[in-house]
């Protein structure tokens, strides 16, 4: 399309999403995907989608859908994650013309490595061994 001051403007689906600040690891069983609006190419965004798969042994599965999201304002996920499982998340986005493509560029990898655990000990003789607990009343 050419606009009224003769500059030429491409038109087609828009450019994928980029996934900002999320770390390589995490120890949390949560994460929250946030992304910036992609160039639109034109035409107004009328809906992102994400995307996860999970890499097994360095080799990457299938894509599976998580959401669609049809208020364009919203621009974040929060995803739950398994411990030890390598995800990647690419986010699209479409308008008229389409949905754009899962950009190499754009797919991001985490790990969810596990977080801190805790262990509850229920004990009867604690008289008897005081030097390997300390104990704190609640």
């Amino acid at each position: 399309m050419i606009t009224d001051s003769g500059i030429l403007v491409s038109q087609g689906v828009p450019a994928s999403a980029t996934i900002n600040d999320l770390p390589n690891e995490v120890t949390d069983n949560t994460i929250t995907l946030k992304w910036d609006e992609p160039q639109n190419n034109g035409r107004v965004i009328t809906q992102y989608t994400v995307y996860q798969r999970i890499v097994t042994d360095g080799k990457p599965g299938e894509w599976i859908k998580l959401t669609t999201i049809t208020d364009v304002s919203v621009r974040q996920l929060q995803v739950e994650l398994k411990k030890g499982e390598v995800n990647e998340f690419v986010v699209t986005a479409t308008n008229e013309f389409g949905e754009s493509l899962i950009e190499d560029g754009k797919i991001t990898r985490v790990k969810a490595i596990g977080g801190k655990f805790y262990i509850k000990l229920n004990c009867l003789f604690v008289n008897e061994i005081p030097e390997l607990l300390s104990l704190k009343r609640r």
